[in-house]
């Protein structure tokens, strides 16, 4: 009986910890080349594939702030974080922007982690 519970409790537990490291919003700089470019990452998981859990906040950056039973995984909340950070540092918009989105099972019909990327150079 122990054993049962151990190799079912050992592996939802290992995924419950990934799970709650996963909700987090990055916001990046990069220079490369004397162009500045821009990548914002906004992860959450989800009950079910389809009930948010927890998202990152996008209020708190850079953070481990979690949003939670909300979905902020959202290219709308991206290009706000992307086009806040462009004005901070003084550039008259962005281009060239790019995005891409990751989908990962935790546990196969239950758990569900996504990522979105996106990415723009700055026009100075």
């Amino acid at each position: 009986m122990r054993t049962v519970l151990r190799n079912l409790l050992l592996p939802l537990g290992a995924a419950a910890a990934l799970a709650l490291a996963s909700g987090c919003v990055n916001v990046e700089v990069a220079s490369s080349g004397g162009a500045d470019s821009i990548v914002v990452e906004n992860s959450g998981c989800y009950l079910f594939y389809c009930i948010p859990l927890f998202s990152g906040d996008p209020d708190y950056p850079n953070q481990q702030v979690c949003s939670w039973f909300t979905n902020t995984v959202k290219l709308d909340t991206n290009m706000r974080l992307l086009n806040e950070e462009a004005k901070d540092l003084g550039a008259h918009g962005v281009r060239n922007v790019a995005s891409r989105y990751i989908s990962e099972p935790i546990i196969f019909l239950l758990l569900k982690r996504e990522v979105l990327q996106t990415s723009a150079e700055l026009v100075r």
